[in-house]
């Protein structure tokens, strides 16, 4: 069968990314690039291209799965991306660097960044499945390690998964994992450190987001009477696996063969047990 294949000129402009217009509309709807360019940098009162401009360049990069600073320089000339984004320039790959890296040394701006990040998800109103009867929403938060061996970049840390890399904290919001706050850690950092702190703000946060009730869930890294007491103080329910460090299987089956409801013979010889025990615990000390 011959085939024949007929090649034309077009006076259009394709592109492959056309979905940086809805990347830009979202943008749009948040006060991000108002806010970060009216932080100042030190040594860069007024630079020659904005800090909102540099962010949103470095967001349309990301939301092409591409991290690498050098991965603008393919974008430089492209005026779809940056019209698409609204911006006034694209930076070049060491602006991008240089500024990200100024950037992260203001605490100002993580915030701007994560509340705006808040107030976008809570214009949107993304659904959220619940999860109880009575309309609990998830709000799941763990360290996920991020693996750099071989680099040399700053702040790399032993991981407890024996790799060199980073230990960042995130807290996603629904079945469906909207990220609601993200710290950055050094990969030697117990996830515990800081934990705290995060967890109240990540509460805070989806809070905003929606009006349900939530439950914290967190793994045995974070049973912490410290956590426990927040979830109180928040009013939010919880589900902590408990850390069996300091505990060995034996009393855990004794309290299993003690207070178990029901005992199922299993066909491997094995038996299993079902029930539940409750423990009560002084959230704090006081002195009188």
């Amino acid at each position: 069968m011959n085939q024949r294949f007929v090649f034309k000129t077009i006076e259009e402009k394709l592109t492959p990314i056309g979905g940086m217009t809805a990347v830009g509309a979202w943008i749009a709807q948040t006060k991000l690039n108002a806010r970060l360019n009216a932080q100042v940098l030190s040594g860069r009162p007024k630079p020659q291209i904005p800090n909102g401009d540099v962010v949103s360049s470095y967001v349309g990069l990301l939301c092409q799965g591409k991290n690498d600073f050098d991965h603008i320089e393919a974008f430089r000339d492209d005026e779809f991306f940056q019209l698409s984004l609204g911006l006034t320039a694209i930076p070049s790959s060491p602006t991008l660097r240089q500024r990200l890296d100024e950037g992260a040394q203001n605490p100002k701006w993580m915030t701007i960044i994560q509340e705006e990040n808040t107030r976008l998800l809570t214009q949107a109103k993304p659904h959220l499945q619940e999860i109880t009867a009575s309309g609990h929403i998830p709000l799941d938060l763990d360290v996920s390690i991020f693996d750099n061996s071989g680099s040399k970049k700053e702040g790399l840390g032993w991981t407890y998964l024996r790799t060199m890399g980073y230990a960042p904290m995130f807290a996603y919001l629904g079945k469906e994992g909207f990220c609601v706050a993200v710290e950055l850690r050094n990969g030697s950092t117990h996830c515990q450190k800081g934990t705290p702190a995060f967890l109240r703000k990540a509460i805070q946060q989806a809070q905003q987001i929606t009006s349900n009730p939530l439950v914290v869930r967190l793994d045995s890294g974070h049973h912490s009477r410290e956590n426990l007491a927040i979830f109180f103080e928040q009013n939010v329910n919880f589900i902590v696996k408990r850390n069996l460090h300091k505990e060995t299987p034996e009393s855990w089956k004794a309290i299993a063969q003690e207070q178990a409801v029901v005992a199922q013979s299993m066909k491997d010889g094995l038996t299993r047990y079902y029930g539940k025990v409750t423990w009560w615990f002084v959230l704090r000390e006081t002195n009188y």
